[in-house]
This record gives C-alpha cells, structure tokens and sequence, in this order.
C-alpha cells in the first residue's frame, strides 16, 4: 500500500491509512453540502496518530484536516482534496481553498498579536492582505484587539474555559470591517478561531482545535 506523500510526518504511527484517508476525503465532500460526515467522531479523532483540526468556511460544515508540515511557527493543514490552510499562533495566515485564497502579512514596525500569541492589551497595529484570485494586494486593514469576557470550550480530547478575543479590524480605503473572535486557553492556546476579511469570499474560516502537535494516538 503506498501511503499519499502529503503525510510529512509520523508516518511510522500511521495505522490503517486507506480508511483515515478515505475518511478525511468524505468529511470534506460533506462539508461542501453543508452536512458534516457522521464518522468524523470525537473517538475517531481521538485515535488518530497524527494531529488534526476540524475546520469550517462558513456556511459549509466542520471538514476534518490534518497536519501536513511545520515550518518555524507555522502549521500547514491539509484535506486529501488539495486544500490547505496554514495557521501560525491563533492567526490562519494564509488560505487556498477551491479557487479562492488570500494571504495576511505583517507590516514593519507592527506586530500582530494574534499571530505571536500575544494575549495582553495592544495598541492598534496594522495588517496587510493579498488576494491573488481578485488580483488585489496590500490591501491595509487597522486592527485592534480586546478580551471580552469568558466561555466554555470542548475539544475531542479536553474541556476548560477560554478567554475570548474580539479583534476589529477596518479596511483603510472602504467601509469594511472585519469583527473576528479567537478562544484562548489558560496556557495562552487558541482552541477555536473565527477570522474574516473579505466580503466577497466564502464565509469566515472557523478552526477547532481536534488532536493538537505532540497528542499521541490512544
């Protein structure tokens, strides 16, 4: 059996792979018709050997994906479709999904706090975003950051309550404004994330934490 090249790695632990493939395959199909594939439970992903996270581009269903690279502090995520979405701290920086993808960057001399994991109170600072689809780039959006309150999170394998984080962000030539919301953990994690920039892309991208770097199957 020849296991798909895009498993980077632990392949060693990788058990049963054809079926985990297939899985991820059709939780991905489900998620393009708005219905998420019952499979996908919390003791499938529990017993999984490699790390995985649940994602959602809004309004479509949770899509099970999982870890293809790390590369520095960035995790690249990857369906068996081809897409892929890279996250670096609570921050998903960039995005190639069926014929949309954008790209967020930081500017000189600011630095974006969800992106280092920098959880206490900031001044605004700024990011930039390309879209190569649309052909537009650079586009500055002035942002800020501040905890609202608490909640409650599950993930298949923990529970706890997470500090929750509203970030505003403006659209330094237009009327747009993106609100988007980040959970974050006693250890400083991002457990669940809801980030949108453009309004004529598909909804906002939603990420669970499913089996996180360094989990171990059970």
């Amino acid at each position: 059996m020849r296991i798909p090249l895009i498993l980077l790695f632990s392949l060693s632990m990788l058990t049963g792979c054809s079926n985990t493939w297939n899985a991820i395959n059709e939780t991905w199909k489900q998620s393009g018709s708005g219905e998420r594939d019952a499979r996908i439970t919390d003791d499938y992903i529990r017993q999984l050997p490699y790390a995985s996270l649940l994602v959602a581009i809004e309004p479509r269903a949770e899509a099970l994906l999982v870890l293809e690279s790390i590369e520095g502090n960035r995790l690249n995520w990857r369906a068996n479709s081809g897409a892929l979405i890279s996250i670096e701290g609570g921050r998903v920086i960039s995005l190639s999904v069926d014929a949309s993808n954008y790209r967020v960057n930081n500017t000189t001399n600011s630095v974006d706090p969800v992106r280092s994991n920098d959880w206490r109170d900031h001044q605004s600072y700024n990011l930039t975003l390309d879209f190569p689809h649309l052909q537009l780039y650079q586009q500055l959006f002035h942002c800020q950051l501040q905890a609202t309150g608490t909640a409650a999170f599950k993930t298949p394998l923990r529970s706890g309550t997470a500090i929750v984080y509203q970030e505003d962000c403006q659209l330094s030539h237009g009327r747009y404004r993106a609100q988007n919301e980040y959970w974050v953990d006693a250890q400083g994690r991002v457990v669940k994330a809801r980030q949108h920039f453009h309004p004529t892309l598909p909804g906002a991208v939603v990420f669970n934490e499913a089996k996180p770097t360094g989990s171990h199957a059970e």
